[in-house]
């Protein structure tokens, strides 16, 4: 079973766990995602991610936001995206090991 949650803007979460079809949109702060198996993390523009491990077809994209301390895995994916549908989001200390992809 998916699920879809979103941290607003001036509000913080921690601690979670998406798995296949979970997204989450963070326009808030959220800290200690574990993204793996085909689940999604969109921090937008005045949000902001830390401490994000990212495994196993899972994928971090960075569209506005701010993503801080992520790690890639073993599959997983972190992405910062610019353009028409990016707003030239920030990534700063990803560490990509073992098979990841930045």
């Amino acid at each position: 079973m998916s699920f879809t949650s979103t941290v607003s803007s001036g509000h913080s979460s921690s601690g979670f766990t998406l798995l296949s079809r979970d997204v989450l949109n963070v326009y808030g702060t959220v800290s200690g995602t574990q993204i793996d198996n085909g689940g999604f993390q969109y921090v937008y523009s005045g949000g902001v991610a830390s401490l994000t491990t990212v495994s196993g077809g899972g994928s971090d994209v960075v569209s506005g936001g701010t993503a801080i301390s992520t790690i890639v895995v073993s599959g997983g994916s972190d992405s910062v995206a610019s353009g028409v549908n990016g707003a030239g989001g920030t990534a700063s200390d990803t560490t990509v090991d073992h098979f990841g992809f930045a």
